[in-house]
C-alpha cells in the first residue's frame, strides 16, 4: 500500500508468507523472495474486481479485506470459510454502516463477496473484533481524510503503529482516542526490517525452563510492543530463571511453582504454559474468559495435555493442571499445540503426528529445535516439513487411488449381495464389520478414531447398496426413517427399502425386472402417472398413483390405495363424518383422496386449507380437522400445523402425519381433551393393500390390526 517498492528484511519465508505472495500477485502487487528477505511491489492505484484465495487463513483474509475496502476495490474471497465463521451479524452491520458490504456467494461461506468503500469518521473499538483492530487502523490511514479510533478505556499502543511510522504515518494517541491521519498511500522507506517475534521463539524460551544450561535467544527487542512478550512474564511467574540484557534473553531451569495464571490477553500461550504447569508442584489454575475462541483453546489444550498423561480437569474458571510425571506417547495435535508438544519432549518421550503443520508459520522449527539437543520423534515421512503444495499433489494422487478402490468395492458389494441371495445365505455380515473396525482402531489415537468413522460410513453405504441389489420392493421419494421397511417385512417377510434414487432409475429397474413393485411418496405421485402403462380406475379418478406393480409381461400398472386405507382408518376409530363439517389441512394427492372418501360418506362440507394462510380464520366450529401436511413422505411429526388456540373450535382431530410418534397437533389436542388419532393405522393398511398387489395374493385384514397394536405407542386415547 506504499508509493514505491520496499525491501523487507526477515529471516523466514513461511507458507503463510508464500500464500500472501500469491494473494499479492492476484491483486496486481507482488512479494518476491530474496536472499535475506522479500521485495514488495505495491498494489496498482486503480483496482478492479479481484479474486483472493485465502486458503482458510483468517489473518490473510482480514488483512486483504480491510486494505481492499480502504481502496474501494471489489473482491471475491475464496476458501474463506474459516474467516467467514468469525463474521458476526453485529460486525457485518458495523461494516455496512461504514460503507462496506460483505455477502456470501450462493449462500456458501467459502466465498465472501466484498463491495463498497470504507468512509472516514469515528470508529468505536468496541464494534471491532480484537483481531481486526490493527487492520482497521492501517486501513483508516489510507482514506482521503482523518479518522478516529475511540476506546472506552486508555488507548493502546498497537504494534502496527511502529510499522506505520516507518512508512511515514504518525498516529496521535490521546486519552481514549487515536487520531489516524488519512492521505492515501504510504511513503516507502525503501528498506526496513521485521523485528524478532516473541511468539515464534516462545517454545525455545519455555524449553529453557527445563534446561540446566538454559536457552539464550538473541534479537528480541527490549522495547517491543508485541503482546507476546508476556511469555517472559509467565516464565518468571512460574519460577523459571529469566535474565535479560538488551535484545538478548536467557531462560534457565529453576524449581517451578504452581499458581493462578490468566490468559485472557494471551490465550495462544495456554498449551505452552500447560506444559510448564505439569512440572510445577501442586495445582495450577490456567484461567481464561468464557468466549467461544478461548474455550476452544481450552478444549484443545486439555486434550493435548491428557495425551501427554497429565492430570488435568476443566472448571468454570479454566483448566486445573496438577504437577505430575508425564508419560508421553504418540500425539495428534492441532497446529497450535505442536510447538508445545516439542517442548514436552524434554520431559517425556513424544512422537508427533501431523508435525508438518508447523511449516505454515515456521518452516525450520524442528531444525532449530535440534540445536538444543534431542528432539521429539517425528514420523519419518514428516521429519522434513514438505512444501504444502507437494503434500496437496500427493493427496490428489491418493484420492484418485481411493476413488478407484471404492468404485471396485461398490461393484463387489452388489455382486456379494446377489450371490448370497441366490445361495440363501445372509446378505449382511455384522461379525466381519466388527472385525474390520477393531483392526483399523489399532492405529490408535485420533487416527484410529477417524479411520473407524470412515469405515462406518463405508459399511453404511455398502449395506444400502446390498439392500438395493437384493430388494424386490420399496418406496421412492420418502424420508429416511419412515417405518415402511419394518412394517412391510412384518406383513409378508419380504425385503423392502426406501430408495434414494431418481424416479426414472426406479422405473427402469422395474421394467428390467430388477424390482417387482414400489410405493410412491405423495410428492412424486403425479409425476409418475404419465409414465405407466396401465392405470386402475380409482387411480385415474384421483389423478395420482401410490403403488406401481410390474406385470409378468413387463408392463407397469399404477394403483391408488389411499381411499380404501383412509376409509379403514375412519372405521377403526369409529369416526362418523356424515353431516359433519370437515377441514383438511394441506393440498396434494393425499388430501384429494381424503376429500373423496369424506364426500362419499356424505360429509356436510369439506374444506381444503393451507395451514400457514390467514384463511384459517374461516375454520369455525369444525367437527373433524384432518392434517395431511407432509404425510407419508416429508414428515414433520412434531410440528402443529396451525396455532394451538385454534383447536378450541375443533371437536375431533385426525393427523395422518403422525406414525410412530405423536405429533405436536395430537399433543395439543390431547391436552384439551379433544379426541385425536394418528395416521399409523392408515399407513399400515396401505402397505397391506400394496403387498397384496405386489405379490398377487391375499393378506388377512387382521394383519393390519395386529401390526397397529405392535407399532403404536401412544395413540389409544
Amino acid at each position: 500500500m506504499s508509493d514505491r517498492p520496499t525491501k523487507v528484511q526477515c529471516p523466514l519465508f513461511s507458507q503463510r508468507l508464500r500464500w500472501a505472495a500469491e494473494t499479492a500477485e492476484a491483486l496486481g502487487a507482488g512479494i518476491f523472495r530474496q536472499k535475506d528477505g522479500v521485495l514488495v511491489k505495491p498494489l496498482p492505484k486503480e483496482g478492479s474486481n479481484r479474486f483472493v484465495c485465502c486458503r482458510e487463513d483468517s489473518e490473510l483474509f482480514f488483512w486483504a479485506l480491510f486494505l481492499l475496502a480502504a481502496e474501494g476495490v471489489p473482491a471475491v474471497f475464496e476458501e474463506a470459510e474459516a474467516a467467514a465463521e468469525m463474521l458476526s451479524e453485529n460486525f457485518l452491520q458495523f461494516l455496512s454502516e461504514k460503507g462496506v458490504c460483505l455477502s456470501f456467494r450462493d449462500g456458501e461461506k467459502r466465498q465472501v463477496v466484498l463491495s463498497g468503500k470504507l468512509i472516514p469518521g469515528e470508529y468505536f473499538a468496541r464494534d471491532i473484533p480484537d483481531r481486526c483492530l490493527e487492520k482497521t487502523a492501517v486501513a483508516l490511514c489510507l482514506l482521503s481524510s482523518e479518522s478516529v479510533l475511540i476506546f472506552e478505556k486508555e488507548a493502546p499502543s498497537l504494534l502496527v503503529f511502529r510499522a506505520l511510522e516507518v512508512f511515514g504515518v504518525r498516529p496521535v494517541i490521546g486519552c481514549g482516542r487515536i487520531l489516524l491521519p488519512g492521505g492515501g498511500r504510504f511513503s516507502s522507506p525503501l528498506k526496513c526490517a521485521v523485528e524478532g517475534s516473541y511468539r515464534l521463539v516462545s517454545p525455545f524460551l519455555c524449553a529453557g525452563a527445563f534446561s540446566p544450561e538454559g536457552v539464550t535467544v538473541k534479537g528480541l527487542p527490549a522495547d517491543s510492543l508485541q503482546k507476546e512478550e508476556s511469555i517472559l512474564g509467565y516464565l518468571s511467574s512460574f519460577g523459571a530463571g529469566v535474565d535479560r540484557q538488551g535484545n538478548v534473553c536467557r531462560v534457565r531451569q529453576e524449581t517451578l511453582k504452581a499458581g493462578r495464571y490468566s490468559f485472557e490477553e494471551n490465550i495462544e500461550f495456554l498449551p505452552l504454559c500447560g506444559v510448564l504447569a505439569c512440572q510445577a508442584k501442586g495445582e495450577s489454575i490456567l484461567a481464561f474468559s468464557g468466549n467461544a475462541e478461548e474455550r476452544a483453546w481450552g478444549k484443545r489444550t486439555e486434550a493435548f495435555l491428557k495425551q501427554l498423561g497429565a492430570e488435568v480437569r476443566w472448571t468454570e474458571e479454566g483448566l486445573v493442571v496438577v504437577g505430575s510425571v508425564l508419560t508421553g506417547g504418540i500425539l495428534q495435535c492441532d497446529a497450535e499445540c505442536i510447538s508445545a508438544a516439542a517442548v514436552a519432549s524434554a520431559l517425556c518421550p513424544v512422537e508427533i503426528e501431523g508435525a508438518e503443520a508447523v511449516a505454515s508459520f515456521y518452516p525450520s522449527f524442528f531444525n532449530d529445535l535440534a540445536l538444543l539437543g534431542p528432539s521429539p520423534e517425528v514420523p519419518k515421512e514428516e521429519q522434513t516439513a514438505r512444501d504444502p503444495f507437494e503434500v496437496r499433489q500427493k493427496m490428489d494422487e491418493l484420492d484418485e487411488q481411493i476413488v478407484r478402490l471404492l468404485s471396485r468395492r461398490i461393484v463387489l458389494s452388489s455382486e456379494l449381495a446377489q450371490g448370497q441371495k441366490r445361495m440363501g445365505g445372509p446378505v449382511l455380515d455384522e461379525m466381519r464389520e466388527k472385525a474390520v473396525l477393531e483392526r483399523v482402531s489399532r492405529a490408535g489415537g485420533e487416527t484410529g478414531k477417524a479411520l473407524c468413522r470412515i469405515y462406518e460410513s463405508i459399511f453404511s453405504e455398502s449395506r444400502r447398496i446390498q439392500r438395493e441389489s437384493t430388494a424386490e420392493f420399496g418406496m421412492m421419494g420418502a424420508d429416511e426413517g419412515l417405518p415402511a421397511p419394518r412394517i412391510f417385512s412384518a406383513l409378508c417377510g419380504r425385503e423392502y427399502i426406501l430408495f434414494d434414487r431418481h424416479p426414472e432409475e426406479i422405473l427402469t429397474l422395474l421394467r428390467r425386472g430388477k424390482l417387482s413393485g414400489v410405493n410412491v411418496a405423495p410428492s412424486l405421485r403425479a409425476v409418475i402417472l404419465p409414465q405407466l402403462d396401465e392405470i386402475s380406475p380409482r387411480a385415474r379418478s384421483l389423478g395420482t398413483v401410490n403403488t406401481v406393480v410390474r406385470r409378468k409381461s413387463g408392463s407397469l400398472s399404477g394403483h391408488n390405495t389411499d381411499c380404501e386405507s383412509f376409509a379403514a382408518e375412519l372405521n377403526r376409530f369409529g369416526i362418523e363424518v356424515s353431516g359433519k363439517k370437515c377441514v383438511i389441512l394441506g393440498v396434494g394427492p393425499l388430501s384429494e383422496a381424503v376429500k373423496t372418501v369424506l364426500l362419499e360418506r356424505n360429509a356436510r362440507t369439506v374444506q381444503i386449507l393451507f395451514p400457514e394462510r390467514e384463511v384459517l380464520n374461516r375454520a369455525r366450529n369444525v367437527d373433524l380437522l384432518l392434517n395431511t401436511v407432509g404425510a407419508f413422505g416429508d414428515r414433520k411429526v412434531h410440528l402443529a400445523p396451525l396455532p394451538a388456540e385454534r383447536l378450541s373450535n375443533v371437536r375431533e382431530v385426525l393427523d395422518l402425519t403422525a406414525l410412530e410418534q405423536p405429533s405436536g397437533l395430537l399433543l395439543e389436542a390431547w391436552a384439551r381433551d379433544i379426541p385425536a388419532y394418528g395416521g399409523l393405522y392408515m399407513f399400515i393398511e396401505g402397505l397391506r393393500r400394496s403387498a397384496e398387489l405386489f405379490l398377487d395374493e391375499s393378506i388377512p385384514k387382521k394383519a393390519t390390526e395386529e401390526l397397529y397394536d405392535r407399532f403404536s405407542k401412544e395413540y389409544n386415547r
